[in-house]
């Protein structure tokens, strides 16, 4: 699975990273440009992104533009299958007037957020993914 997480907070972004890592290959940015160019180097090519975790307020463009850019793509270029966006913000109010699910969001994730959490999502994303953890050798039961 291809993972892209576009959050400035590295904290935030360390986090994700660490355990997104276990359900693929994560590409990580810290500003809504480069996600985008990210995003579609990925789309060009026969591996794009499955999943898109994507914070709100960003340097730059902000989370929201970086969803219309994302979904305008999808909608110009047919043959790009449509990659899933989960919304993370610290924000009540955007939750509660759901603005990223109306600009082509799929979920929203508050910070702070639990491994459970991105679990879940994941187990919706690709529900082979519990399965697939099952089968991952750890670092502690790879050969050396």
């Amino acid at each position: 699975m291809k993972i892209l997480v576009i959050e400035d907070n590295l904290p935030t972004l360390t986090l994700l990273g660490n355990i997104l890592d276990e359900y693929g290959a994560v590409t990580a940015c810290s500003d809504g440009e480069h996600g985008v160019v990210e995003y579609k180097s990925a789309a060009e090519t026969s591996e794009p992104f499955d999943i898109i975790f994507l914070d709100v307020v960003l340097p730059g463009i902000q989370g929201d533009e970086v969803v219309k850019l994302i979904r305008n793509d999808e909608k110009t270029s047919p043959s790009r299958s449509k990659v899933y966006i989960v919304i993370l913000s610290n924000k009540v109010a955007f939750h509660d007037t759901g603005t990223g699910m109306y600009e082509g969001g799929d979920i929203y994730m508050p910070k702070p957020f639990t491994k459970s959490n991105i679990d879940e999502i994941m187990e919706t994303v690709n529900p082979k993914a519990e399965e697939d953890l099952k089968k991952k050798p750890t670092k502690s039961t790879q050969s050396k």
